[in-house]
């Protein structure tokens, strides 16, 4: 093998010595090392000097490369010139192959030039340049990748108009990373550079060339997300002609140092991994550095322990039973993972226990899922039911331990620090009227591909059909198309409720059969629900609802589409007939001696402190007239009527039939005027639950009043109870059943059932004399409270017909 040692000559643009100096130390350098065997290493060519008339491409100076160290695929040369002239232009000539990435230094030595330099080919087309990137307004053209092999110029010139010297550094990496740095890009831990780690046995290996141009710089690499156990060696190797003195270190996510473990500062270290987090190998100079300061950073992660998951987004918690139908779920782990154990078909599985209620029998059904998008190592893993949305019934997740970390380490899913188990989360979803919702079918993002409404007439006769899906707007991407048939002079209305997520806020779309838009609406129900306005169909045929965002909230929904054909449709966007001034007119048709309608309508939930109630306009009646009229109610609803006739004051008739809960009015009138039928619901409910408010009250008689209506005091058992109370009675603070009165600081529940799920306030409870406790609308907090203040009452009531939310 041949060696190569060049030398600059001491040309006339030298004089000031620099060469000279910088020849001594290069030559230093080569007889220290030259008790190392000359036919096993090839010196770093010392820096050439640019030839004369190098002013085009033809005559470009010839700029020898040599790997240094050996065998390290980094490769160094050196070029030294001047500009004598404002128009002095400077080529050199290097051999790069296909794949090389290449860095290129310009340093002004002398003067005061401002360094440009370009990357051209053979044919003197710019490929790369630069002219600031480096120190003060030196050149850096960084991590240029070469996409043929061949010989490759570099065109240097000073745009400042100012003669002086500079010197030329390439640096190439050939099968080794290279740092990107221009600007000092990496010198902090929001710039790092990611490193690539290759796994090696239970190891994994990196090394990456770079270089500290300046005293204060320092580079930072992303080792990524580590769990406790690794162990993270680093160690340098100095090319010959650099004359950096490499100082190491790891630091975590937070910026905290890693302790060394042999405690010494220098260019190697062995650092222990205590805590789950990311981490970054940190290199500076504790002197040299500059245009010379090139290194090699060698990194080694060893790491024999298992990775565990640490955090799961849009999963149930383990037993809660949910309303939420979400088909996304993120999984978060303390440590990478191999891409390819993620993207196994065997490493997930969601399992609905089927109509018995219990695994492992034969009419358990299993979902379809895969990992959507491509796992990002150190992201979430999104885990997407592609049949979803999920049905009711018990549910069973399981992340197995097909699952590696990216050197082969086994999931270790339930935690006690041996791997091979599955993680596990058990949940029940039950919805109200699913049976008769159609579920989301994906693809669903388009019209042509909307899924199908089936519509139910009831009761039957009525002239009133419901047609409903259940779907889960996620990614944030996402929008869903429904269809369904309609006939000319049908009066069609669309309501959308959040299911379980109250954060979650959508907007509804009307298309007719040629894709235009008719009607729209976000916002218009409850809360952040939505309603569309009822609209008359201009002819028969299909139409579309779309189902879209209107915040970034992500989650599931209910939608309910209303036909009425040939009976009245409330228009309640907004709770506008929620007032005797407001009130939907009814349209009375003559039947004999008698006027009659028929209308459709419903009661949303309430608002803040606005009960939704609704009321219609009969018009100018007379005394003697006689009034009746029944709520009928569809198979799916859970409403309990509350329904009333009144006049332009807001006056009550009396019901003369006797029962004023049996959903049927009849009076005569006593005196000419204007009236108006109200409904309302008699409560609102949640999962087997009514809730009705009662007066103000200290805490006990709050208590004996519940009781009094069969009940007790609100107790809160799951976040998803919690949601639909903080939604529902927004604008209420109401007292909780929950108290410690008999033993100080132990809070029981008034009505029997265990304490599983808490959500006090930061800090409390706080005051032992405060034995009540109570929900405190603004922030849906809980909060000690004396038991001799009042409050609003919420009573609770068991009430089977209450499967979810009205």
């Amino acid at each position: 093998m041949r060696n190569v040692f060049s030398h600059c000559s001491d040309s006339p643009r030298r004089r000031n010595g620099w060469n000279r100096k910088r020849r001594a130390r290069q030559l230093h350098r080569f007889r220290k090392s030259e008790v190392e065997s000359l036919e096993d290493r090839i010196l770093l060519a010392v820096c050439v000097d640019e030839s004369e008339d190098n002013g085009v491409l033809a005559a470009a100076t010839e700029l020898p490369t040599t790997e240094d160290p050996f065998g390290s695929g980094y490769h160094l040369g050196c070029g030294a010139g001047s500009w004598g002239t404002s128009s002095d232009i400077d080529y050199w000539s290097i051999d790069l192959i296909a794949g090389d990435v290449v860095s290129v230094r310009v340093d002004a030595t002398d003067g005061s030039p401002n360094p440009y330099v370009e990357l051209r080919n053979s044919a003197d087309g710019r490929l790369f340049s630069d002219n600031n990137n480096g120190l003060g307004t030196n050149a850096f053209l960084s991590h240029a990748t070469i996409d043929v092999s061949g010989n490759y110029f570099l065109r240097v010139e000073d745009t400042s108009n100012n003669a002086g010297s500079y010197q030329v550094s390439v640096d190439i990496a050939r099968g080794v990373q290279l740092e990107t740095d221009p600007s000092d890009a990496n010198s902090s831990i929001n710039g790092a550079e990611t490193l690539a780690r290759v796994p090696d046995g239970l190891s994994t290996r990196s090394s990456v060339a770079g270089a500290i141009s300046h005293a204060n710089d320092q580079d930072y690499y992303f080792l990524g997300q580590l769990n406790v156990g690794n162990e993270i060696q680093l160690s340098t190797r100095i090319p010959s002609a650099s004359d950096l003195e490499a100082v190491v270190s790891v630091v975590d996510g937070a910026g905290n140092p890693v302790a060394d473990d042999d405690g010494v500062e220098d260019g190697a270290g062995q650092f222990e991994v205590t805590q789950a987090s990311t981490y970054y190998a940190v290199i500076r100079g504790a002197a040299g550095g500059g245009i010379d300061g090139q290194y090699l950073l060698d990194v080694t992660v060893n790491d024999t322990e298992s990775p565990q998951i640490v955090s799961v987004q849009g999963l149930p918690d383990e037993g809660v039973v949910t309303g939420d139908l979400t088909f996304t779920f993120g999984l978060r782990f303390d440590e990478y993972l191999e891409s390819e154990s993620v993207h196994d078909p065997q490493s997930f599985r969601l399992t609905n226990a089927g109509a018995d209620d219990i695994f492992g029998t034969a009419d358990d059904e299993a979902y379809a899922v895969a990992v959507e998008p491509t796992y990002v190592p150190g992201g979430l893993v999104h885990v997407v039911v592609t049949d979803g949305p999920l049905r009711s019934g018990r549910h069973r997740f399981e992340a197995l331990p097909s699952l590696r970390d990216i050197v082969g380490n086994a999931l270790d899913g339930n935690g006690d620090g041996v791997g091979g188990d599955a993680f596990t989360r058990e949940f029940t979803v039950r919805v109200n009227g699913e049976p008769r919702s159609a579920p989301e079918t994906e693809p669903n993002d388009a019209l042509a591909t909307a899924g199908p409404l089936e519509w139910i007439e009831s009761p039957v006769g009525s002239g009133y059909a419901q047609a409903r899906g259940i779907g889960t707007l996620d990614p944030s991407t996402d929008e869903d198309w429904w269809s369904f048939e309609g006939q000319e002079g049908d009066l069609i209305s669309a309501a959308v409720d959040a299911i379980a997520n109250g954060n979650l806020a959508v907007s509804l779309y009307l298309y007719n059969a040629a894709g235009t838009n008719v009607t729209a609406d976000n916002a218009g129900g409850a809360y952040r629900n939505s309603q569309l306005s009822p609209y008359r169909l201009p002819n028969s045929g299909t139409y579309y609802i779309r189902v879209d965002y209107w915040t970034d909230s992500l989650g599931s929904y209910q939608l309910r589409v209303d036909r009425a054909r040939g009976i009245d449709l409330e228009n309640d966007r907004s709770y506008a007939n929620d007032s005797l001034q407001n009130a939907s007119p009814l349209t009375l048709a003559a039947s004999g001696t008698s006027q009659v309608a028929t209308f459709a309508g419903t009661i949303m939930d309430s608002e803040n402190a606005n009960l939704d109630e609704d009321y219609y306009r009969l018009g100018v009646l007379n005394a003697g007239n006689t009034v009746e009229f029944t709520v009928s109610l569809p198979s799916t609803s859970t409403l309990v009527p509350v329904i009333s006739l009144v006049d332009s004051e807001g006056i009550e008739v009396a019901d003369e039939d006797g029962d004023a809960e049996d959903a049927h009015f009849s009076a005569t009138l006593v005196a000419d005027g204007e009236y108006f039928i109200g409904i309302r619901s008699a409560f609102d409910g949640f999962a087997g639950s009514r809730y009705v408010l009662g007066p103000n009250l200290n805490w006990t008689d709050a208590d004996a009043y519940a009781q009094s209506l069969g009940g007790h005091l609100v107790a809160i058992t799951s976040q998803a109870e919690q949601d639909f109370l903080q939604r529902t009675f927004e604008g209420f603070d109401f007292w909780l059943g929950l108290n410690d009165q008999d033993v100080e600081g132990t809070h029981v529940w008034s009505s029997g059932e265990d304490v599983t799920y808490e959500h006090w306030a930061p800090g409390e409870p706080n005051t032992a004399s405060r034995d009540g406790v109570y929900f405190e609308n603004g922030d849906g907090y809980w909060y000690d409270y004396p038991v001799t203040s009042t409050l609003t009452t919420l009573v609770e009531i068991p009430d089977a017909r209450v499967t979810a939310t009205v």
